[in-house]
């Protein structure tokens, strides 16, 4: 079944959907393109950036499935979630105005607090320095991070394009410092993650050789962040042995993955 937080949270996130009118335009324009396997006047109205790497493989892939379905239990059990969970967000829009009011100011409070971290990352120049040491171009002009106010037990640093991101509003600043550096790496990395078919230990592998590789970013010893979901220490030891300067990304990930697979570790 397709991902319906993608096209539920994700994507208007992305669009930076705002008011009630909003989120009503979105989901209905979406849900008739579902039903009549047609997004070509969605797309119309929505510009979605096909050479970003991230929106590509997230909804590209999913448009053209749609498009190509004839009929099918399957999509419209699909359709018929999207209309009951849609609901929700669009009856709840109108309510958040009121807790806006005072998210608003504490969330403009903690970006205050947070604006040395910018200057940290520019004195410092970490995207060229990830850059450098992937042998790879950051493909945007700039780099957003967004603030949410809600997510604190949710998933955090959520990727909504190559150049942004949802963080939870009150990470200590180390660990968004720290943390905000990988996913630099894993969006500079970015196409090694998507193949023809997901690969949950191509994916894990990924996103440890980018811990891996930011610790010598950030010159650090101990990274405030922790993979802990991806046991990572198997592949950060396979990188540490394999590893020398100038040897491609590409490669070290698949000697690590072959040794993984083969389980010479």
């Amino acid at each position: 079944m397709w991902k319906l937080y993608l096209n539920l949270f994700f994507l208007p996130s992305y669009l930076d959907l705002k008011t009630k009118n909003d989120f009503v335009e979105y989901y209905s324009l979406f849900i008739n393109s579902l039903k009549e396997r047609d997004f070509s006047k969605f797309l119309k109205k929505y510009s979605i950036d096909w050479k970003d790497p991230f929106l590509s493989a997230n909804y590209k892939k999913f448009f053209f499935e749609i498009s190509n379905i004839k009929s099918g239990k399957e999509v419209e059990i699909f359709i018929s979630q999207l209309n009951k969970l849609s609901r929700i967000f669009i009856n709840n829009v109108d309510g958040y105005n009121k807790i806006w009011e005072k998210v608003e100011k504490v969330l403009q409070e903690r970006i205050k607090k947070l604006n040395y971290l910018t200057n940290y990352f520019n004195k410092n120049n970490i995207i060229q320095k990830w850059e450098e040491i992937t042998g790879k171009t950051f493909i945007k002009d700039n780099y957003h991070i967004l603030l949410c106010y809600a997510n604190k037990n949710g998933l955090n640093a959520n990727s909504l394009s190559y150049n942004k991101n949802v963080f939870y509003y009150n990470s200590s600043d180390k660990y968004l410092r720290d943390f905000v550096s990988h996913k630099i790496g894993t969006h500079l990395l970015s196409e090694l993650f998507y193949s023809e078919a997901f690969d949950p230990i191509r994916y894990v592998a990924v996103e440890c050789f980018a811990m891996f590789l930011n610790f010598k970013v950030l010159k650090s010893k101990k990274l405030n962040y922790n993979l802990s979901s991806f046991h990572c220490d198997k592949f950060l030891n396979l990188y540490k042995k394999h590893y020398y300067k100038g040897i491609t990304p590409e490669k070290l990930i698949e000697i690590a993955l072959k040794k993984i697979k083969n389980h010479k570790i």
